[in-house]
């Protein structure tokens, strides 16, 4: 692929082989006695950015496309690598740069009587930035949680009902359940996904004060579940 239509805005050459590691790793094995290198981690995306083929906003959508975990995260992703969000960043601080153009000229030429000309204008243009803002800050937040989910840990005293919640919402028998107290002793962690958000949930062995060595460590995970947690 002749420069610079390919991904990297680089001249490449592609090989083609039968599936398999084996034939893969002779044909690496000959490219590496010539001198060709494996590449790094993300090195290509790297280069497209660096040659300008995608921004650092795009860059970063590439690993979340890699890693999405819904069909939501993974149309979050999609959108950002099209660079509908750069091109609306793009729109913002173009907004911004007129406004300091209209807050800097009275300034400049104080004789022209320009700032009380301008100062309803100054305004709207004001309100009109911190409303783009705050929707731009809230598709973030919304982003981030589709991205990296939530966690959400159950808690409780002693044998009602954590580990019950865990298994129906799993639909699977996965904690222990029996009549008796402290059957969890240590946390269980599973995920699933609601409404395209992936959500981990973590039951916890149960909040009481006992003179049992391997109980108090369960309930000292507990307390660090409780305070890592998203929701609980």
């Amino acid at each position: 692929m002749k420069a610079p239509y390919s991904y990297t805005r680089e001249n490449v050459v592609e090989i083609q082989c039968h599936g398999g590691m084996i034939p893969v790793k002779k044909i690496m094995n000959i490219l590496n006695s010539m001198g060709v290198r494996n590449a790094l981690p993300g090195e290509f995306t790297k280069r497209a950015f660096l040659n300008g083929r995608i921004d650092l906003l795009q860059a970063e959508a590439v690993m979340d496309l890699i890693n999405a975990k819904t069909d939501k995260s993974f149309e979050i992703a999609t959108n950002q690598l099209s660079g509908k969000f750069s091109s609306e960043l793009s729109e913002f601080k173009n907004l911004i740069i007129d406004l300091i153009a209209k807050i800097e000229a009275p300034l400049d030429y104080p004789e022209e009587d320009l700032f009380d000309a301008d100062t309803g204008n100054i305004r709207v243009s004001l309100e009109n930035l911190l409303s783009i803002s705050e929707k731009m800050q809230l598709l973030c937040e919304g982003g981030k949680i589709y991205r990296n989910g939530v966690k959400v840990s159950i808690i409780g005293k002693p044998n009602v009902g954590k580990s019950s919640i865990l298994n129906m919402l799993l639909g699977e028998k996965r904690a222990i359940v029996t009549e008796y107290a402290g059957t969890t002793r240590d946390t269980i962690e599973e995920s699933i996904v609601l409404d395209s958000i992936p959500i981990s949930l973590c039951d916890t062995a149960g909040l009481h004060d006992t003179c049992d060595f391997i109980e108090k460590l369960g309930v000292e995970k507990t307390k660090e579940s409780l305070k890592s947690a998203d929701f609980v």
